[in-house]
């Protein structure tokens, strides 16, 4: 029996063995393909798109630049977890409450293989709250993938919510 176990076993590894070398091979060839597809947009268009991950879903809109280098304008808003000034607990946004980061920022350039990253100061004024926001993302075309993180930075001393924080994936299309 105990010989017959161990030859079980070492089936066994040697299956796993092969099914891991598969799935690097498959994996390799996925990133592979994925980033082959990277291409910045074209200039003067604009992608508005949602964050898939949050309860609650909000929105983000980016203006792309007239040359296609750059990103012009970046606004919305970012699902967030604030603290509640008035009873002191912690809300999120859901399906019943719409807590969110709002914000209006500049951009940044493309990278030539369709990425970019940066971070932005939201100055407050006109509703819009004073955060620091890291946005990242990747062209795939008419589709663009990335992330948006947010944090407040001070709030007025009649604002409901203070200490927002968010961290988002979101998804966009091209809409023009």
């Amino acid at each position: 029996m105990r010989v017959r176990g161990t030859h079980v076993r070492a089936r066994r590894l040697a299956l796993s063995t092969c099914v891991a070398c598969s799935l690097a091979v498959v994996a390799s060839a996925a990133y592979g393909a994925a980033t082959a597809g990277r291409r910045p947009p074209t200039g003067g268009v604009e992608f508005q798109g949602v964050f898939h991950r949050a309860l609650w879903g909000g929105n983000v809109s980016f203006q792309i630049s007239a040359d296609g280098k750059g990103i012009a304008r970046v606004q919305g808003t970012l699902p967030a977890t604030c603290h509640d000034r008035r009873d002191g607990r912690t809300k999120r946004a859901g399906p019943d409450g719409a807590v969110a980061l709002l914000f209006d920022v500049g951009g940044a350039a493309i990278r030539p293989n369709g990425t970019f990253s940066y971070t932005a100061h939201n100055a407050g004024g006109e509703g819009l709250d004073r955060a620091t926001f890291t946005i990242s993302g990747t062209f795939y075309g008419s589709n663009m993938l990335g992330q948006i993180s947010g944090r407040s930075t001070s709030s007025p001393a009649n604002a409901r919510y203070t200490k927002c924080a968010a961290r988002e994936p979101f998804w966009a299309r091209r809409v023009s």
